[in-house]
C-alpha cells in the first residue's frame, strides 16, 4: 500500500505542476478535467473515494507551495540587505530576538531581558510550539538551518494527515489499523499532553540536542504515521560510517544504518512490543535496519510538562532533567545500538 500510495502523491505534484503553467480560462478548464479524470482513476485503484483523495490531493499543493515559498526564502537570504526586508511568516508567536555575541546565542524577549540559548535548542524548539526571529548578527547558514527544520516538520505533518486519510478511507484497511490512524489523526489536530507521548517527544528531542552539540555521526529522524501504524517505529536513528583513509581533512561517508526506534514507558506491555518489534523486524521490506525497543519509566514526564508549560523557556520540559536522568535516558536508548565501552566515554565526553 506504501507504493501505491507514494505514486499518488508524485501524479499529484506532476497535475499540481502542470497545472500553474496554463493559468488561461481555457487552460484551468482542462486542468479540472484533467484532476477530476486522476481523482477517479486513483479513487478506483486505490479503493479510496473521491473526497479522501481530494483532501489528499490539496494538502499536496499545500505541501508544493511551503516549499516554492522556501526556496524564494533561500533566493532572498543571498542577498546583501536580506535583513532589511526579511519578514517572518508565522502562526506561532515568536519568543524573541537571537543574537549572537561573543561566540554565544542570546534570546532578548518582549521586556529585552536577556538569556543564554543554545543552537540546538533554536532548531528543536519548534516541536514545542516555539519560534524565533534573529538578527543580523546570526549566520545566514545557521538561519536557513532553522527555518529548514521548520518546514520538514510542517511538511511531515502534513504527509501524515495525508496517510491518516488514505488509510482510513481506504476499504481494503483492517479496522484495528484504522482505529489507530484515526487516533493518531485525533491527537495531531487536538494535540496531546498524554504522558506517553509527552516522554517520547522529551526523549526524541534530548537526542536531537545531543547530537547536534556534539557534532555526532547520529541523527534523529522523524517517522511517519505509516511508519508508527505498520513498522512501530516512533523516530529513526541514523548513523552515517566515515570512510578511513581519505586523508586529512576529507568526510566522506561510507554507509549508513537507519535504526527505528519503538519507545514504551508502560513495562506491562513490553512482552507484546518486543513481540510485535520481532514481526515486524522479520517482514522488514523499508530502508530500515531494524528495529528495537527502549522501554524506560516517564512518572515525571507529565508534571516537568506542567512546570514547564507555565512560563516556557526555550530548550523544552527536557532541559529541567537531571545528570543521572540524562545519562539513564541516553545509555537506555543507545545501549542496543553502541558498545558498553563507547557509551561510558560518550557519557564521560558530554554528560559532566
Amino acid at each position: 500500500m506504501r507504493s501505491n500510495f507514494e505514486r499518488n502523491i508524485k501524479n499529484y505534484t506532476e497535475h499540481i505542476k502542470d497545472s500553474s503553467k496554463d493559468l488561461s480560462k481555457e487552460g484551468r478548464t482542462i486542468s479540472g478535467i484533467k484532476k477530476t479524470s486522476l481523482l477517479e482513476k486513483t479513487t478506483q485503484e486505490s479503493h479510496t473515494n473521491i473526497e479522501a483523495e481530494n483532501n489528499i490531493y490539496i494538502l499536496q499543493k499545500g505541501k508544493l507551495e511551503k516549499l516554492n515559498k522556501f526556496k524564494k526564502f533561500l533566493e532572498s537570504t543571498r542577498k546583501e540587505d536580506y535583513f532589511k526586508h526579511a519578514v517572518v511568516n508565522s502562526n506561532i508567536e515568536s519568543l524573541g530576538m537571537v543574537s549572537f555575541l561573543k561566540g554565544e546565542f542570546f534570546l532578548s524577549n518582549k521586556n529585552s531581558a536577556q538569556e543564554k540559548i543554545k543552537f540546538s535548542e533554536i532548531i528543536t524548539d519548534n516541536e514545542w510550539g516555539m519560534e524565533y526571529d534573529f538578527d543580523n548578527s546570526i549566520d545566514i547558514q545557521d538561519i536557513r538551518s532553522y527555518y529548514l527544520s521548520v518546514l520538514k516538520s510542517d511538511l511531515r505533518e502534513k504527509l501524515d494527515k495525508q496517510i491518516i486519510i488514505s488509510e482510513t478511507s481506504n476499504t481494503y484497511t483492517d479496522t484495528g489499523k484504522q482505529e489507530a490512524y484515526q487516533r493518531i489523526g485525533k491527537r495531531i489536530e487536538e494535540g496531546s499532553e498524554q504522558q506517553g507521548v509527552i516522554a517520547e517527544k522529551m526523549v526524541k528531542n534530548f537526542l536531537k540536542k545531543v547530537f547536534i552539540e556534539t557534532d555526532s555521526d547520529f541523527e534523529i529522524i522523524d517517522s511517519d504515521v505509516y511508519q508508527d501504524v505498520e513498522q512501530k517505529i516512533d523516530f529513526i536513528i541514523h548513523r552515517r560510517t566515515l570512510k578511513k583513509n581519505r586523508g586529512v581533512g576529507v568526510t566522506e561517508f561510507d554507509a549508513s544504518t537507519d535504526i527505528g526506534i519503538q519507545f514504551t514507558t508502560n513495562f506491562e506491555k513490553v512482552s507484546h512490543k518486543e513481540s510485535q518489534i520481532e514481526k515486524s523486524n522479520k517482514r522488514n521490506n523499508s530502508e530500515i535496519d531494524g528495529i528495537v525497543l527502549v522501554a524506560l519509566p516517564a512518572h515525571q514526564a507529565s508534571y516537568l510538562y506542567k512546570d514547564w508549560s507555565k512560563n516556557k523557556k526555550p530548550g523544552g520540559p527536557e532541559k529541567n532533567w537531571s545528570k543521572e536522568v540524562r545519562i539513564t535516558i541516553f545509555r537506555g536508548v543507545m545501549e542496543k545500538i553502541l558498545s558498553p565501552e563507547e557509551i561510558d566515554e560518550f557519557c564521560q565526553k558530554n554528560f559532566i
